[in-house]
């Protein structure tokens, strides 16, 4: 289901996900207890010295694991980089040179419980690091979410 259920009511919170090791990636699982909305994500992203060109990307997976879609971060982050991704519902995607802020779209889903939104890196060094990742999500009770088809 896209967006919010017009039946049931949710309330936003921000999510502060713990920074991952150096070289490892965010991981955000959907409570049991409910359905979300991911509104917006903010993270920053140290590349280490060691030369490669890193392209961040934000997966939306399913109870199995199976991506079920991706949206773009930061492409082609050069050694030695900091850079900030933001991603917004129903924002236009704008983008800068290397390093610097980049702005992007999210697609307006309602995740249901045991899906999870994480980050992946290409070319991910040991010493690249996440820091400050925080999820705006929007929530419903996962029994709130779903209406009875009986009539």
């Amino acid at each position: 289901m896209t967006g919010a259920p017009s039946f049931a009511v949710g309330w936003q919170e921000p999510v502060y996900v713990p920074a991952p090791a150096a070289g490892a990636v965010w991981t955000h699982k959907v409570d049991g207890r409910y359905y979300e909305r991911l509104l917006a994500v903010t993270y920053t992203f140290t590349t280490s010295a060691v030369v490669a060109n890193r392209n961040i990307v934000l997966n939306m997976l399913d109870s199995n694991g199976v991506i079920i879609t991706q949206v773009p971060g930061s492409f082609a982050l050069p050694a030695s980089t900091v850079a900030s991704d933001f991603f917004q519902v129903n924002s236009p995607s704008y983008d800068f040179a290397p390093g610097a802020n980049t702005y992007r779209y999210l697609p307006d889903f309602l995740v249901p419980p045991g899906w999870s939104w994480n980050s992946s890196v290409s070319s991910i060094d040991v010493g690249d690091a996440f820091t400050g990742v925080v999820l705006l999500v929007q929530r419903f009770p996962n029994d709130a979410a779903m209406i009875s088809a009986e009539y």
